[in-house]
């Protein structure tokens, strides 16, 4: 999988997520980052082992799978790693402000 950057602003009014991406389920390591561009509104890089295949849409996939957080909210610029494969990445913003983020996601080679 290339490198592959998703951006999101929070609405202010909820809580928001970008469409699932799908990466490379064999990769052994998956780097994500977190880059915002202010310091109210609480990002998440969310990651799931739920394999998208049989869902009629993204937006299927996306309310059916079970999400777990690989950098938990934060209104600051952070880096973290997911071990193991996964299936799909999302950016989360929370409700509390306007600003917006970026989730660049790097997968080691299979």
């Amino acid at each position: 999988m290339k490198t592959t950057t998703i951006s999101l602003t929070g609405s202010g009014a909820g809580v928001t997520n970008t469409d699932p991406v799908r990466v490379n389920w064999r990769a052994d390591l998956t780097a994500l980052q977190i880059d915002t561009d202010g310091s109210t509104t609480g990002f998440t890089a969310q990651y799931t082992l739920t394999p998208p295949d049989g869902y009629a849409s993204a937006a299927a996939w996306a309310a059916a799978a079970v999400w777990s957080e690989g950098i938990a909210s934060t209104t600051a610029d952070a880096v973290g790693t997911v071990a193991g494969p996964i299936h799909g990445v999302r950016l989360q913003a929370d409700a509390n402000g306007t600003d917006t983020g970026a989730l660049t996601v790097i997968q080691s080679s299979v």
